[in-house]
């Protein structure tokens, strides 16, 4: 079958050297949708300790879900100037809100 993907794929994790397991959201979509998880991306989100989300798409789908998930990004977009109170191309490293 071929990869889904909305930005890096698994060829491109294992032609970098990434050693750790590589598992995509299962859609084309330009963030992770929870409902919308592939089965094996659904049981590995629920046994990790921490998730790395990759990319403002992923911010903006994942974010207040409760996971302890880390969220890397740039600020692109008015939406999240506002929001975080940043300039725009700011980098941003951020953890999950805790309820």
């Amino acid at each position: 079958g071929s990869a889904v993907s909305n930005d890096a794929t698994r060829e491109d994790a294992a032609f970098a050297g990434i050693t750790f397991p590589v598992i995509d959201n299962g859609t084309a979509i330009g963030g992770t949708v929870l409902r919308l998880l592939g089965e094996e991306a659904k049981q590995a989100l629920e046994k990790a300790d921490v998730v790395i989300a990759k990319g403002m798409g992923n911010t903006e789908s994942l974010y207040g879900c409760g996971y302890n998930i880390y969220y890397v990004f740039l600020i692109k977009c008015a939406r999240f100037i506002q929001f975080f109170g940043k300039e725009k191309m700011t980098p941003m490293l951020l953890q999950e809100p805790r309820k």
